[in-house]
This record gives structure tokens, sequence and C-alpha cells, in this order.
């Protein structure tokens, strides 16, 4: 495709999902070539801002996670594009919630909730666990955020639904939002 098509307008989004697909399969040095070509041939594609996620990721998984940070970073603090900035502020949220930064994984965790809250439902599994982890180190206003998020995209028949809607009260018993737990 890429040789018979060079010019086509979908050259950049064959390149992100061709290096993503290599970084997947662990081919990395493979996968940083299409990286290469996608970040200097179609910088001002929003494709490039998904290709640096996929970079991070793949950063990540092989131990560079100080360099994943960077591109996650850059993907956040260059895009217009709401579901770019969620994936940013999500991966960024998890690397900082195992660090001693638990308060920086907040700030990220409060960027979604404000935009596009309904997104902790697409990562429930993870969602879920970094939600409790805030609970367990005594940051209930976020646990609380993220759990009324979740419960905001679900409904009654849920199978989390109403342990979310028990736990979000409890939490926000221990902070200023009395009133909020009661309802």
């Amino acid at each position: 495709y890429l040789r018979e098509y060079s010019s086509d307008e979908n050259v950049a989004e064959v390149l992100s999902l061709t290096a993503n697909a290599y970084a997947l399969i662990g081919l990395n040095i493979d996968a940083d070539y299409f990286f290469d070509r996608l970040f200097s041939e179609h910088a001002d594609s929003i494709y490039t801002l998904w290709g640096y996620i996929y970079q991070g990721d793949m950063l990540e998984a092989s131990g560079g996670s100080s360099k994943a940070i960077m591109y996650y970073k850059k993907a956040l603090n260059e895009t217009t594009d709401i579901d770019i900035a969620t994936t940013a502020a999500f991966k960024l949220a998890l690397y900082y919630s195992g660090t001693t930064k638990l308060d920086e994984a907040a700030n990220y965790v409060m960027k979604i909730v404000n935009a596009k809250p309904e997104y902790f439902l697409k990562e429930l599994k993870k969602s879920l666990d970094l939600m409790y982890l805030f609970a367990d180190e005594g940051d209930y206003v976020t646990a609380s955020a993220i759990a009324k998020a979740i419960t905001d995209a679900t409904d009654k028949k849920h199978d989390e639904y109403e342990r979310l809607l028990r736990d979000r009260a409890i939490w926000l018993t221990k902070t200023e939002q009395k009133e909020e737990a009661l309802s």
C-alpha cells in the first residue's frame, strides 16, 4: 500500500497502524522505522498524535517508562481531539499511580472526569483498580469521581452499579461533600 499509494491521504493512518502492529508483536526496530516515518512525514496529522500514544505504549512495555511519559504528554499537549486527550491522560494517570506522585495521577483523572467521564467505562478493570487505589490512599474525592463517572455511564442493571454507588457514598462521607453522600 505504501509503495503503490504513496501520495494517498490515508498514508499517515497506515503508518500509525503498521507501527502499532509491529510494536504489539514485539518488533520494536520495525515499529521505530514506521514511527519515524509517521512523525517526520506527517507531523500535522491526527494519526501522528495516536502514534505518540502507540510509541509510548511500546516504550513502556519494553521498560522505557520515562520516554513513554514524554510521548503521552506530547500527545496530550498537542491535541484538540478529546479521544486522544483522554487516552493520553488515562495512561499518565496509570503511570503516576504506580509512583509516589499520586496527586499527579489524580490531576490526570480529574481531567478525564471533566472532559469525557464515560472513558472510564471503556477501561473498566483498570479504572476500578485505579479507583480503589485512590480510596486506599485516602484520596476519596478522586475515587468517588471515578465511581460517579462509571455509574453515570451505566444503568442499574450493570454488575458494578450498586457496589460503586455504595462505595462512592461511603467515600464521600469522609470528605466535605456530606449532602452528596446522602443523596
